[in-house]
């Protein structure tokens, strides 16, 4: 029987593309890494200890160059999540990425 896929879906906020095309590669490379976390665990202790959270539960994740990051973990809409046994249902939303002042 194949192995199924537990990764994490990643949705991208509008424009994200447009941003992603004007990043530094540091910042690109950064991204990156952090997708492949959040992909496997978004709870992961090492990773939350990199992350600031706002008051819309938001995580803040800083990245090079002065960029940080936002995102949340969901629920899908049609899940009924049992978050002692799996992550299984669950989605990030990139919801913002800010820029240093002077960034384009």
């Amino acid at each position: 029987m194949p192995e199924r896929d537990t990764r994490i879906p990643i949705h991208e906020y509008r424009g994200f593309s447009a941003d992603w095309e004007n990043l530094p590669s540091t910042v690109k490379d950064e991204l990156g890494n952090l997708f492949d976390q959040l992909e496997k665990n978004p709870y992961s202790p090492s990773l939350q200890s990199k992350c600031e959270i706002d008051g819309n539960e938001n995580f803040a994740y800083k990245l090079p160059q002065g960029y940080v990051i936002y995102w949340k973990v969901v629920s899908k809409p049609w899940f009924l999540p049992n978050p002692v046994t799996s992550l299984d249902g669950m989605e990030i939303h990139l919801t913002e990425l800010r820029k240093p002042p002077g960034a384009r």
